[in-house]
């Protein structure tokens, strides 16, 4: 009985003796978990906003190229106005404004009636969206056309400037003569840095971080001098 007893005073006292945390110790240890909290989640921010920038990148670049193509193919079949019998009528005209703006191609239509295909762009400053269309001219009425296609969306800014010239650093934006067409469409875009462009909720306060872009397309039939 006695040795249980010495036993017990033997635990007790060493567990009295054994050294504790002090209310100063709890306080470093609280703040360095919260200081290591804070670097983690940090890390992890920075991480997100890193791969949501490349996607980003990644997008505006597919869509930029996806619209440049599709142009420069409609470009590539617009032929001479003198040239093409399609007398006294333009085979592109160009309008812009401070928030609209619309390209319209003719071009001959594959088939053996020798119909007049037209293609046309428009972009919106107000959605932010650049869409095309195309018919044969006189047939299907407008109400029976398809639907635009809408090839860009998020596009802040889109200027469009005619050359006579493909080395002139500007020209007119806007081109309605019969008689020629321009040699090159100098184009400049601005697309918005997000990835859900498409959200006009999200496009407004993007718009002073896009992306900048510009071509020089060439004409096929462009290049003649004035009468």
């Amino acid at each position: 009985m006695r040795h249980t007893s010495t036993l017990q005073q033997r635990l007790t006292s060493k567990w009295r003796s054994a050294p504790a945390f002090t209310l100063v110790e709890m306080l470093v240890a609280s703040v360095a978990g919260a200081v290591l909290i804070v670097l983690v989640a940090q890390m992890a921010t920075s991480g997100l906003q890193t791969v949501g920038l490349a996607g980003g990148r990644m997008v505006s670049a597919s869509k930029m190229h996806d619209l440049r193509s599709r142009l420069a193919a409609d470009l590539a079949l617009v032929p001479d106005p003198q040239v093409s019998g399609n007398t006294g009528q333009p085979t592109l005209r160009l309008e812009a404004s401070a928030g609209a703006w619309t390209l319209d191609l003719w071009q001959p239509a594959p088939g053996p009636n020798a119909a007049w295909k037209q293609v046309h762009y428009q972009w919106l400053r107000s959605k932010q969206t650049l869409v095309r269309s195309e018919s044969i001219v006189g047939t299907p009425p407008a109400s029976s056309r398809p639907d635009p296609q809408t090839l860009v969306t998020g596009l802040i800014d889109w200027q469009v400037e005619c050359l006579a010239d493909p080395a002139q650093p500007a020209g007119p934006r806007e081109w309605n003569e019969a008689t020629r067409l321009p040699a090159t469409l100098l184009c400049r875009a601005s697309l918005s840095s997000i990835r859900e462009e498409g959200r006009r909720e999200d496009q407004q306060p993007a718009s002073e971080k896009g992306r900048d872009y510009e071509w020089r397309l060439p004409i096929a039939g462009g290049g003649g001098s004035a009468p």
